[in-house]
């Protein structure tokens, strides 16, 4: 009898000590701080390089498209003309003069440069390229000149050089109304006429060219 309480006693013992380790090992899975350690994963700039990527061909379609060609200048804006508006006109230079469109116009012969577009002479070394439009029956009703800059050309000085040269000039044949000079990207065009036919043209220009600045727009005194 003493034999078997005994082995019930120390059953039931063995039973509490099972009960209390279960206990600590559950108390001590609740208490253990969290050993995981907490992987930051990176920010997703998937967004940043496409802004990026949008920002270089953006910038890259803004080069592309700016405006370095006299000639094709002209040509474009003659273009933009309705059949309604437009008249007889002549291009480029004596040498190589063309009909009903713009024409190249040379750089060699300073004077005649000067003389015909009111471009002035001692300014040649600001531009490496250069195009015209005339009115065919009188040069002084309608004369545009457009030219390509160098790099590092003072635009503002050669902008006023040119109106000044036309202000200055002394007309033969008619007496135009008014000057204009706008710088456009790389280009600067300047104009003198009678203000039916520059008030057109400048309209033209300032239609298809956002990037176009219109340094001057006045009556020649």
């Amino acid at each position: 009898m003493k034999k078997t309480l005994s082995l019930i006693l120390a059953g039931l013992i063995a039973m509490s000590f099972a009960a209390c380790g279960g206990d600590n090992e559950e108390s001590k899975a609740e208490s253990k701080p969290a050993n995981e350690s907490v992987v930051s994963t990176p920010a997703d700039d998937s967004s940043a390089v496409e802004e990026s990527s949008v920002a270089e061909e953006s910038s890259k379609e803004d080069e592309s498209n700016k405006v370095t060609d006299p000639l094709k200048l002209l040509e474009d804006i003659w273009g933009a003309y309705e059949e309604d508006e437009k008249f007889a006109i002549s291009g480029g230079d004596s040498n190589s003069p063309v009909m009903d469109k713009p024409g190249s116009f040379s750089l060699e012969d300073g004077d005649v440069f000067d003389n015909v577009l009111g471009y002035p002479k001692a300014n040649l070394d600001s531009i490496d390229s250069a195009a015209s439009m005339q009115f065919m029956m009188n040069a002084n009703s309608f004369t545009v000149g457009a030219y390509h800059l160098k790099d590092g050309a003072d635009t503002a000085a050669l902008t006023k050089a040119i109106r000044d040269s036309i202000q200055g000039r002394q007309w033969m044949c008619g007496f135009p109304d008014k000057l204009i000079v706008v710088v456009i990207d790389e280009c600067i065009i300047s104009g003198f006429g009678k203000e039916d036919m520059i008030n057109p043209f400048l309209n033209h220009i300032t239609e298809l060219y956002s990037s176009a600045n219109v340094a001057y727009d006045e009556p020649i005194e």
